[in-house]
């Protein structure tokens, strides 16, 4: 039985300043195949609770400043409903 050539996936055309999930599992120190494990559009603030203590667990880990820690979570969670395809919530 021959091996089947790898399949390719067309590269995606993403609007200018829109993380790519490569970034944003970069950002997270975690691989891309864990974030699309855990990223469902189920709810924005569940899903960026998650990448919240994850940010904070490799945070400690790695022995990161708290500045750079607020500035990757600040660009995760700006970021956030564009990953999920889902509408932040209303705050009045």
């Amino acid at each position: 039985m021959t091996a089947l050539p790898p399949r390719r996936r067309r590269a995606a055309v993403l609007p200018p300043g829109r993380l790519t999930f490569r970034e944003i599992a970069a950002l997270l120190g975690i691989s891309v195949i864990t974030l699309r494990r855990r990223v469902r559009p189920v709810g924005d603030q569940a899903t960026r609770r998650l990448w919240a203590q994850r940010l904070d667990l490799k945070r400690r880990q790695r022995g990161d400043s708290l500045p750079v820690y607020h500035a990757c979570r600040r660009r995760v969670e700006e970021w956030g409903p564009e990953i999920t395809g889902t509408d932040p919530p209303v705050t009045d």
